[in-house]
């Protein structure tokens, strides 16, 4: 983002790029990121910390 001075005592930040898929040549605004494991949101946390521990050496 750039920051504008609008006057002596405020400026606004303006945006000037937007990240874009090389691949998929889209960016995630208004659909997220898609996960990497597919699961209700109410064992999101559950899956996660069973998924981490797995890793653990």
């Amino acid at each position: 983002m750039q920051e504008r001075r609008i006057d002596e005592h405020f400026s606004i930040q303006v945006p000037f790029g937007r990240p874009i898929n090389p691949i998929t040549k889209t960016d995630w605004e208004g659909t997220g990121v898609k996960p990497n494991v597919n699961v209700n949101a109410t064992v999101a946390l559950d899956t996660a910390e069973k998924m981490a521990a797995a890793k653990r050496p």
